[in-house]
């Protein structure tokens, strides 16, 4: 069985009927799956198969020098070793009763969770210095690189690509405003040079292992490419169905933060990687997560006035913390030190 994840065309996306019509579709998919994916986005096919011509040059190095980039934990820049995360039950407090509650009794008790079997390494916008109004905060700092002769063009494909899934991210985040009756503009602060990222990802073939365990998204929204290959599967509430990727098209989905904001309105659904399909596969998603300093709580929806509010910097914080094996983490800090 598979999921009907609807497909929305942005094409003549800046007329007004496109806008309304395109709206009330986000808006079915937002309260239903909390899935759809879009095409006609105007991100170049050439752009994204050199993206991911990039992904597997960076993932074929040695151990060593992947190392040497290793991802620094206060910027989330560079590569994350292979098993170094468990997402195995990362939900928000207060979603998918019934489930989570299992989830979340689990690692309250600390049990073992299964590492994620993918490896990755994650980019933020060009250009970011300390002259920039976030240095320093959780989530934002200067972009990490290998040498240019072992991944050549990566920073410049990189800088490209951020550019561009970035202004469509906020273009679709005006979008989400209008399905909720609200003014385009509604998310523009949040938008506002957020805490966001590119991830770069690759998981090697699994007779049974877990790509990436069930969990939810932490931002807005994220807009994930994938290279073809099947994995990616949503939960129903019953079982676990397959998302079939539409060639060219973004999987787009709802995160905690937009879950939030619409009091459980718009759904973060649980979702997970699961690659038995006996080849490599790579995946690129976006996430936007949101400024850091704007607070979120409910202001609409099921859960107005149920849930307490919290920063999207706090609310990162926890979840990144809550994701990363202990284990990983000395070694990664040794490697930053």
């Amino acid at each position: 069985m598979t999921i009907n994840v609807p497909v929305l065309s942005l094409k003549d996306i800046a007329e007004p009927a496109t806008r309304a019509a395109l709206a009330k579709q986000l808006g079915e998919a937002a309260r239903t799956s909390g899935f759809f994916q879009i095409v006609d986005h105007g991100i170049s096919a050439e752009l994204i198969t050199e993206a991911f011509a990039i992904a597997k040059t960076l993932f074929d190095l040695p151990v060593s020098s992947k190392m040497a980039v290793v991802r620094n934990p206060k910027t989330n820049r560079g590569y994350e070793i292979i098993g170094g995360q468990s997402l195995d039950g990362a939900v928000t407090e207060g979603q998918h009763e019934g489930k989570s509650k299992t989830l979340a009794a689990n690692r309250a008790a600390e049990e073992e969770q299964d590492p994620d079997m993918k490896e990755g390494y994650m980019v933020g916008p060009p250009g970011f210095t300390e002259k920039e109004e976030y240095w320093g905060r959780f989530g934002h700092g200067t972009n990490i690189f290998p040498p240019k002769e072992e991944v050549p063009g990566m920073e410049e494909c990189m800088a490209k690509y951020y550019t561009a899934i970035y202004a469509l991210s906020c273009e679709l985040m005006k979008i989400v405003a209008l399905s909720l009756d609200l003014p385009e503009n509604t998310f523009e602060a949040l938008c506002r040079k957020p805490a966001a990222a590119i991830r770069l990802l690759h998981y090697p073939p699994e007779k049974k292992g877990t790509g990436a365990g069930q969990h939810t998204d932490f931002g807005l929204i994220t807009l994930l490419a994938t290279s073809g290959a099947p994995g990616l599967e949503l939960w129903t509430g019953t079982a676990w169905v397959p998302v079939e990727p539409v060639e060219g098209a973004y999987i787009v989905n709802v995160g905690d933060m937009l879950a939030l904001y619409t009091g459980g309105e718009y759904k973060s659904s649980l979702h997970r990687v699961m690659n038995t399909s006996g080849v490599d596969r790579y995946s690129m998603p976006f996430f936007l997560d949101g400024n850091s300093d704007i607070l979120v709580e409910p202001t609409m929806g099921p859960n107005k006035g149920k849930l307490q509010p919290i920063t999207v910097e706090e609310h990162l914080r926890e979840r990144f913390d809550g994701t990363y094996s202990s284990e990983a983490a000395s070694q990664i800090m040794a490697a930053v030190a």
